[in-house]
């Protein structure tokens, strides 16, 4: 595979914003899936010390439970053209982006009519009850009717946030490139690369050497991918043996027990997953659309019903 740290340079600006809100959450998040030992935070504790505390007014743009992409991230992973395009094409498409406003509601609240006759109105104080009778937690209820009440001020210091992490970012990932090297070289195994074409569903026909990969520091593992046609770009954690460590732990069927099957249950997409399986077939891609979950939390939660027998997956 090709190294290209423009990715992981971009990932990492925007992820940055996630650990700091979400620490613990992100924490638990990288424990309980990938089992790893390693220290997670190393390399955000490095940057961190360079740059400033982030607003508290921002939050809302960086906050995940986990389940589901910060509003940031998923706008990466909407517009953003993993093959080609930089941290200022990102930063200009935020800025030119006339429904960033409407994108960002539309993030918390999924009422779509009542957002479109916010904007039409101008009056967006209908949103308030809507918000307030969500299942988000308080702090993040009451952001978003910050961010919605200050929304061109939060903006702007959005922006001006990302450009010191970026630099900050940009710095660590320089210092680290003959790192970022060695670590695809880690990468380039025959197993690894079999988890790689089953979780993202490539072709044994397409050669991963032509396709181009990236390093998140902040992340340890396999995290993010863009395809068009043949073509594929990767951004991979830090660890490589931590999706190994995931895949070796649930491949062991000693660790299926009471507590596996409530944490499946528990889980709102394993749950939808499971409650869909049971009508039909999906693929994928399917129950992306269905559920409304990134493909990559779709195949996160597949590899896990998979390896614990709850579902088969079939070719």
């Amino acid at each position: 595979m090709k190294f290209d740290d423009r990715m992981g340079i971009m990932y990492d600006t925007l992820f940055y914003g996630v650990i700091y809100f979400n620490q613990a959450k992100v924490k638990d998040l990288f424990e309980n899936t990938y089992s790893s030992t390693e220290d997670f935070f190393q390399y955000f504790d490095k940057v961190k010390k360079d740059i400033p505390d982030i607003p508290t007014l921002l939050y809302p743009f960086f906050f995940t439970d986990c389940s589901r992409m910060s509003f940031l991230i998923q706008y990466m992973y909407d517009s953003f053209d993993l093959f080609s395009e930089t941290f200022s094409d990102y930063i200009n498409k935020l800025e030119c982006d006339s429904a960033i406003k409407r994108l960002f509601l539309l993030h918390y609240i999924s009422d779509e009519l009542l957002v479109d006759q916010c904007f039409e109105t101008s009056n967006f104080f209908p949103l308030i009850p809507a918000i307030i009778d969500s299942d988000y937690e308080d702090q993040l209820k009451l952001g978003v009717i910050n961010v919605i009440a200050k929304f061109d001020i939060a903006f702007s210091l959005l922006i001006s946030i990302l450009k010191t992490i970026h630099s900050t970012i940009e710095e660590l990932h320089g210092n680290m490139y003959d790192n970022s090297l060695s670590l695809i070289n880690e990468y380039n195994t025959p197993r690894f690369e079999m988890i790689l074409r089953n979780y993202c569903e490539i072709p044994n026909g397409v050669s991963l050497k032509k396709q181009i990969v990236s390093i998140s520091y902040l992340h340890i593992s396999l995290l993010f991918y863009h395809f068009i046609d043949s073509r594929y770009a990767f951004i991979l954690g830090c660890i490589p043996n931590a999706f190994d460590l995931f895949t070796t732990k649930r491949m062991n069927y000693n660790y299926l027990n009471v507590e596996d099957v409530f944490l499946a249950l528990s889980h709102p997409i394993k749950r939808e997953i499971i409650e869909n399986l049971m009508k039909r077939d999906y693929t994928a891609t399917q129950l992306s659309e269905l559920i409304n979950a990134s493909r990559q939390s779709i195949n996160l939660q597949l590899l896990w019903l998979h390896d614990f027998k709850f579902i088969v997956i079939s070719k």
